[in-house]
């Protein structure tokens, strides 16, 4: 298991490393109101990438070695598209997402829920190595893209981070499905539950957990940008931040994926609950050597790799360390939980998070600012 975990965070480095550099283009380049614009945008096309996950999203890592493959594709392609005209048109009703590039942000959650079925199927079945291609492709693609949209076509604000988001999500739906279909699918467990049943409550409560969890860290993106007078760099520096410690969390995330795929195949749950032991611990030791390191590197570090307007974003990833620490530990024992059909105890802990979120964030941003958000943020971790 040791060495599939390590392919896995191979793949995921490389895509971080990707998504770092295509980051830095962002920073360096278009600067930080942009970078907060572009932060928005993303916000939006995860809610609405986090609705349609309920079912093509971890749900049918459960349900692949219990379903027909036909079944689980057409579920997941007509959700998709009522998840992107349905929220879609609640996020710009309610003006949470930028008008003059909605069809554009739909067009790109579109995309990027196709991808995650694919992604998800394949974990379900437990081909690591074909998982693993399309998490390295999607961020070569994204780089590459953002780079070409910079530079060779002269393309500014938002525009060339959205074209990325076509190439890349695109690009690795169409290698994925060619993945998926290339293999017999072959149920190999039994569920007495009827299927759709089983996808759809098992993949609302791991998405309302995933999205609670997602607004208790991003929903302060909105707080920064209606309650701080520099809203949209204020929301550039926190993105920022929360980006480089979401990147600490690779290895977490590698450990959690591959549990999720051994436990949703395995029979014996005692053999579960010892793996998800062992893999948390190893998770919280590869982690805070890391979030030590980006703590002890000095501001002008930051200004020097991200540009002059982000000397802010050592402060504020310091407020958020504390809670990157403990998600390392709790997010292997999320995926345990997913891995078993278990997703209402996710559903709870996100909810929980989430209540600590609304409860301190506008007291803390009104004091604090920034830093204010990140504790927040720490605090629902």
């Amino acid at each position: 298991m040791i060495r599939t975990i390590l392919a896995n965070f191979s793949a995921r480095l490389s895509m971080q490393v990707m998504y770092f550099f295509t980051l830095l283009l962002t920073t360096n380049n278009l600067g930080r109101e942009v970078r907060g614009e572009i932060s928005i945008i993303q916000l939006s096309i995860n809610m609405i990438h986090l609705i349609s996950d309920i079912v093509g999203g971890p749900a049918l890592v459960y349900l692949v070695p219990r379903a027909k493959l036909s079944t689980l594709l057409i579920a997941g392609w007509l959700w998709a598209i009522f998840s992107c005209a349905a929220i879609g048109t609640i996020l710009i009703q309610t003006e949470l997402m930028p008008e003059l590039y909605s069809r554009e942000v739909l067009f790109a959650s579109f995309l990027l829920s196709l991808n995650s079925i694919n992604l998800n199927i394949l974990l379900g079945q437990e081909r690591m190595k074909e998982f693993n291609i399309l998490l390295f492709l999607q961020g070569g693609l994204m780089f590459v893209t953002m780079a070409a949209s910079i530079f060779i076509l002269k393309h500014d604000h938002s525009i060339p981070y959205l074209e990325a988001c076509y190439v890349a999500y695109g690009g690795c739906f169409l290698v994925g499905l060619y993945f998926v279909l290339r293999k017999k699918h072959i149920p190999k467990l039994t569920d007495s539950r009827p299927i759709l049943y089983i996808l759809f409550a098992n993949g609302f409560f791991t998405q309302i957990a995933t999205l609670a969890h997602q607004l208790s860290i991003r929903q302060n993106y909105y707080y920064l940008d209606t309650m701080i007078p520099d809203n949209k760099a204020s929301v550039g520096i926190y993105s920022t931040a929360i980006s480089l410690g979401e990147a600490i969390l690779l290895f977490s995330a590698s450990v959690a994926a591959v549990l999720m795929s051994k436990v949703s195949n395995e029979k014996l749950i005692e053999v579960s609950r010892k793996q998800t032991m062992r893999l948390s611990k190893l998770s919280l030791g590869v982690t805070i050597p890391g979030i030590l390191l980006f703590a002890l590197l000095p501001p002008d570090f930051y200004s020097w790799m991200l540009g002059k307007d982000f000397s802010g974003v050592h402060s504020s990833f310091l407020t958020i360390a504390p809670g990157i620490i403990l998600v390392s530990f709790g997010t292997v024992f999320g995926h345990y939980f997913s891995g078993s059909g278990k997703h209402y105890m996710n559903f709870f802990s996100g909810l929980f998070g989430l209540s600590i979120t609304m409860f301190t964030v506008r007291q803390m941003i009104n004091v604090n600012g920034v830093e204010g958000a990140g504790w927040s943020a720490s605090l629902a971790y």
